[in-house]
């Protein structure tokens, strides 16, 4: 690549960067226009701190399960990565997600090093397995979404557990197509992804209701799921850093329209993000430190390492 290009391209970057951040600032700032903002942080200082340690080590134990479920897609493209070299490059990934905006983001990180330490490894199948790592959450947060949307007890709606099923058997379907005609090659390894996604999410979940717990809402839960659910959904759209300023706009209109409180809305979507933060932060190691790379723990240990970020 010439440096002309290059430059254009680091420029690029720069200013798509720079563009998701106006949006989160532009979204934050709307968001707080809207709302009371003393009220919020009245909620965000009312957490118990207990609940909120336990929503931590849920979260913690979510992305530990997710990094198997990665490992598994990497396994079945033949890339021999040993499980505790995933999870930190896992955590490494997380954290140039959230943290690095402006630089290389944690999936090309990772799809980088990997090719790097396994040359022979295909390009395109480890960047097409990062991608359907993603795909597999989302199917999970819409299966848990359509129970959560069934349970609902607003009859607009109309969406009983014969619907539910219908609906269920419909996505799966049609996510079994995707995978068999055009990822045929992680074909047999999909139900056991699913059944990680449903983990990963499941425990997520879990770890708002505590959240929740910890703020003293008792009722309208599945509302307050629900809208976290979609929120979840919203922020993998790259149009903020991190999700940063869609998911609070999701929590706040999701509030709106169930009629919840705003503040208590918001101040949920605000803990999340601390929690998922303060998990994310666990990168900082492996970005000062090297991450040791071993094949397998069934393969000799070459003690390659991965170049300083």
């Amino acid at each position: 690549m010439s440096k002309n290009k290059q430059v254009q391209k680091r420029y690029k970057k720069l200013l798509l960067t720079l563009v998701k951040l106006v949006v989160s600032i532009g979204l934050i700032l709307f968001v707080f226009s809207k709302i009371d903002t003393q009220s919020t942080f009245s909620v965000l200082k009312s957490i118990s701190p207990t609940n909120l340690i336990l929503g931590f080590l849920l979260v913690l134990l979510s992305k530990i399960i997710a990094s198997y479920r990665l490992l598994s897609y990497f396994r079945v493209i033949q890339i021999p990565i040993e499980a505790q070299t995933n999870l930190q490059l896992y955590f490494l990934g997380m954290f140039y997600n959230l943290f690095l905006p402006g630089g290389i983001g944690g999936d090309a990180y990772k799809a980088y090093i990997l090719k790097k330490q396994n040359p022979q490894s295909s390009s395109k199948r480890t960047i097409a397995v990062l991608v359907l790592d993603r795909i597999s959450g989302l199917f999970a947060l819409f299966t848990i979404g359509v129970f959560v949307l069934a349970s609902l007890q607003i009859s607009i709606y109309n969406i009983n557990s014969g619907w539910s099923i219908l609906l269920l058997a419909v996505g799966l379907l049609c996510y079994r197509i995707v995978i068999i005609k055009g990822f045929a090659y992680t074909k047999t390894i999909f139900w056991s992804t699913i059944v990680y996604s449903l983990f990963v999410q499941g425990l997520q979940v879990i770890s708002i209701l505590f959240i929740l717990n910890g703020l003293n809402i008792s009722t309208d839960i599945h509302p307050y799921v629900l809208v976290f659910l979609c929120s979840s959904i919203v922020s993998v759209i790259p149009l903020t850093i991190g999700g940063i300023g869609s998911r609070e706009l999701t929590f706040v209109y999701g509030a709106q329209w169930f009629n919840l409180s705003e503040e208590k809305s918001l101040g949920t979507s605000m803990l999340f993000f601390i929690l998922n933060a303060l998990v994310s932060l666990i990168g900082i190691y492996f970005y000062f430190n090297s991450i040791e790379f071993q094949k397998d723990s069934t393969e000799v240990n070459n003690d390659k390492r991965s170049p300083a970020p």
